[in-house]
């Protein structure tokens, strides 16, 4: 069953992506650090949701890690969650694949999930 890694979310936020992504088969894999999520990684895997600054370093950091790890079985999308007033070209410029609105509906996940996310 794919899989969808979500870090360093507040439990709050993380209730409506964690709905979204089980209503749509994913499987969900919370992390509160970025080595646990990169640790958690596998050829299922289809979408990284992220904090813009994690415990151990900032959003960037984790997504650079990510794009320079061979090891890694996959190298999937990275959303931010959207906390931040940067444009989506500066998103892009630090590794991001785009950003999660704060309060997603159905409609754009399942929008997301079709223009991004190989089942």
């Amino acid at each position: 069953m794919p899989q969808v890694i979500i870090v360093g979310l507040q439990s709050d936020h993380m209730d409506n992506i964690v709905s979204l992504t089980e209503s749509h088969g994913f499987t969900i894999h919370c992390a509160y650090e970025g080595q646990e999520a990169i640790e958690s990684i596998a050829e299922d895997t289809r979408l990284i949701i992220t904090e813009s600054v994690l415990p151990e370093y900032p959003g960037h950091e984790f997504v650079a890690l990510i794009s320079n790890d061979p090891t890694l079985p996959t190298k999937p999308p990275v959303m931010l969650w959207d906390t931040t007033s940067e444009t989506d070209d500066d998103l892009a410029a630090k590794g991001f694949d785009g950003r999660v609105p704060r309060s997603p509906t159905l409609d754009w996940f399942r929008e997301f999930i079709h223009d991004h996310i190989r089942e």
